[in-house]
């Protein structure tokens, strides 16, 4: 559509800002000095803090976007975002990469300056809060929740009482098992549930267990947390209206399938903890439990599928970190919950278990009609840093396709929320 003319017209740079406040005559004179340019995919356009003396602004294709906090989130070209600058002078507030072969244009701010065109900085879109109009059903729920973010005063859940008794315990030195059986037999279903996963085909324990204090030795004490946190985890995925209850349940589904494939990913690939890895899985998209849950003070936006989504797409990553802080997790799930749907995030050439989650995932949609509009396994970095085995006809990692009795056994060992 572009990639035969070296210049947009007027009528089509009109739509950006801070351009759209200029008079036509302004307009076409920006637009005859301002050549399109056509740059490859993963192309960086601009890193975190450079200086620049442009406005850019993506016309075709897509970028991703990496803050200070290290949040990460695509623009696409034509979105309502895509209508502000992607990097502006006098430093670029975010480190920019194209996706794909894009076209973009960089309006040169002494020419803004020339016009007499006052410099308009726009609000802080770090969390995407620019693709919604104020007076949209989507927008008003964003809004607030952005709102009650920046200000400290959005609800989150607190960590649950058993995980949190048994993470305290562990910090205790000489803590002995029988001491952590104690905890958690004060939940007989957790209780349970524990002898459950310490007998299974997982552990491979060659003699049954009948004691929770046995079964915290085979488990060991990390393994133990981990377990008893995603198993407590569940109860957090609940909700009093029937749709969002609905949603909830579809939601702990999909958690516990991650889980269960990043607890195989990580158990073949060296330097991974398989339980971790599955606590990973299962924490990487708490960020929607907390916004579904806010979405029952919406009655309007609870039968808008389209527009909670857009809402859940714009704000999971960053209340999800924010919710994993504030229970004193470690920086490595932060970021699990943060980029792991960044499929081209590429920190550096060692795997991490973001890389698992992600591979995860994408292995848990082949199938569904989300592939369509995400990258295959191997074209992502991740892939490249595990490369695990070689990809079936199926796109689907070898190793996951050999372990599906073991995915099986640990998705019915999560169970569903109540």
């Amino acid at each position: 559509m572009f990639l035969g003319k070296r210049y947009l017209k007027a009528n089509y740079i009109k739509r950006f800002i801070p351009l759209r406040s200029l008079l036509t005559a302004k307009l076409e004179r920006v637009a005859k000095k301002t050549p399109i340019e056509i740059i490859p995919a993963k192309t960086v356009l601009c890193h975190l803090q450079d200086e620049t003396t442009h406005f850019t602004y993506i016309i075709k294709g897509a970028v991703e976007l990496t803050n200070e906090a290290k949040f990460c989130r695509t623009l696409k070209a034509g979105d309502d975002a895509a209508n502000f600058p992607i990097s502006m002078p006098p430093k670029c507030k975010e480190h920019v990469k194209t996706l794909t072969n894009s076209v973009i244009i960089r309006v040169d701010k002494r020419l803004l300056a020339s016009l007499n065109t006052p410099i308009v900085r726009p609000k802080a879109v770090e969390v995407d809060e620019i693709q919604f109009t104020s007076d949209s059903l989507e927008g008003k729920i964003f809004h607030a929740l952005h709102k009650d973010y920046e200000n400290d005063k959005l609800t989150l859940p607190t960590l649950p009482d058993l995980a949190l008794r048994i993470r305290l315990a562990l910090q205790k030195p000489n803590t002995t098992t029988k001491a952590i059986a104690r905890i958690i037999q004060i939940d007989p279903s957790i209780t349970a549930k524990v002898l459950q996963v310490a007998n299974s085909p997982l552990y491979r324990g060659i003699t049954p267990i009948k004691h929770c204090s046995d079964a915290i030795a085979r488990l060991g004490f990390e393994g133990t947390k981990n377990i008893v946190l995603a198993l407590t985890l569940r109860r957090l995925f609940r909700s009093k209206h029937a749709i969002l209850k609905k949603r909830m349940k579809i939601l702990w589904q999909h958690s516990a399938e991650v889980a269960a494939m990043s607890y195989i990913l990580a158990k073949a690939t060296q330097g991974f903890d398989h339980d971790y890895a599955m606590l990973a899985g299962l924490l990487h998209d708490i960020g929607t439990v907390v916004i579904i849950s806010h979405a029952e003070s919406y009655p309007e936006l609870i039968a808008e599928t389209a527009d909670l989504d857009r809402t859940v797409d714009a704000l999971r990553g960053q209340i999800g970190a924010m919710l994993l802080k504030k229970w004193g997790f470690e920086e490595t799930l932060v970021t699990v919950a943060a980029e792991s749907e960044c499929w081209h995030r590429d920190p550096g050439s060692t795997a991490d278990y973001c890389d698992i989650v992600m591979l995860s995932q994408l292995h848990s949609y082949i199938g569904t009609s989300r592939m369509a509009e995400l990258p295959s396994i191997d074209e992502i970095p991740a892939f490249e840093k595990i490369a695990l085995g070689k990809l079936t006809p199926s796109r689907s990692l070898l190793v996951l396709e050999k372990a599906k009795e073991e995915v099986s056994t640990i998705r019915q060992l999560l169970g569903s929320p109540n």
